[in-house]
């Protein structure tokens, strides 16, 4: 029996050193696990524009390319409402007219396939694509995003240090993939993106397309003015009007108040006047009548 407890001791202990080492190892493989989760694990800032660009602010052009066209849901929003934008992709590098020295040839493109896919998400107004204090959709070589803004969105926002990590966006700071999926050259695809604003006012919006770090989508420079065919950006600008819906819905329940006039009707509780006819009480005065008894004293 001696014998017999010193080698259970021993054991115990040993069954305690091993989970312990496997708890370690554990931790171990799930740190590994979460370090590549996917885009939205970013260590580096996104890098800032493809290059030097050219701003479209001062005059924007309304122009239409064969890349891309743009449809919006509605063009007069409430504040704080969401705006769904439809962009119909297609890939023009089935026609030489569309293509630079960089391609040859036509060619499949597409976008990056994030985790989740960023098709339809949502941004707020002040925010871009390059979310400093989420990391969402870094820049990935060569592929295609479609994006949106309005004129003069950089020079309200672009430096704001919390939802914007580039400090040019040429004001289109909304951006979403194409999807994993390839685009055949001449094909077609629709990607859906929504945006909330919440600052009421009048945006001319601008849309377009751009290939991470070449260009818009072979030319480096974003320049509305140029070929459509080669430089896609500015495309379909688009009036919207936002309204200040919260400041004008309390005069419409002021005027609401003014069913208050059926308190007129305390005018009918005076009908109680017509109590006064008590004083037909009054007749009891009557009963002084029976003072002609004093009649019986001439009977006597």
């Amino acid at each position: 029996m001696r014998l017999y407890h010193p080698i259970v001791l021993i054991s115990f202990i040993a069954v305690i050193l091993f989970g312990g080492i496997q708890l370690l190892v554990n931790k171990t493989q799930a740190a590994t696990a979460r370090s590549l989760s996917g885009p939205f694990v970013v260590t580096n800032t996104p890098t800032i524009a493809n290059t030097t660009v050219a701003n479209p602010t001062a005059s924007p052009v309304n122009r239409q390319s064969g890349w891309l066209s743009v449809s919006v849901d509605k063009t007069t929003l409430n504040n704080g409402e969401t705006l769904t934008i439809d962009f119909v992709v297609t890939n023009k590098y089935d026609d030489s007219n569309f293509r630079t020295g960089t391609i040859t040839q036509a060619v499949p493109i597409a976008g990056y396939g994030y985790i989740p896919d960023d098709t339809e998400f949502q941004y707020d107004q002040d925010q871009c694509w390059a979310l400093q204090n989420v990391g969402l959709f870094p820049k990935v070589a060569k592929k295609f995003r479609v994006m949106a803004g309005y004129v003069g969105w950089d020079n309200q926002y672009a430096t704001n240090s919390t939802n914007c990590a580039s400090k040019s966006t040429i004001d289109h700071p909304w951006r979403w993939s194409i999807g994993a999926n390839d685009i055949a050259p001449g094909a077609s695809k629709t990607i859906t993106g929504k945006v909330r604003f919440t600052k009421p006012g009048t945006y001319t919006l601008m849309f377009g397309l751009v290939k991470d770090l070449v260009g818009y989508p072979d030319v480096s420079n974003c320049i509305a003015s140029n070929s459509a065919n080669l430089n896609v950006c500015g495309i379909d600008t688009t009036v919207i009007t936002v309204l200040d819906v919260p400041t004008a819905t309390p005069t419409i329940s002021r005027t609401a108040t003014n069913t208050g006039t059926p308190t007129n009707t305390r005018t009918i509780t005076n009908s109680p006047t017509a109590t006064n006819t008590r004083t037909i009480t009054n007749s009891r005065t009557i009963t002084n009548t029976p003072s002609a008894t004093n009649t019986r004293t001439i009977t006597r």
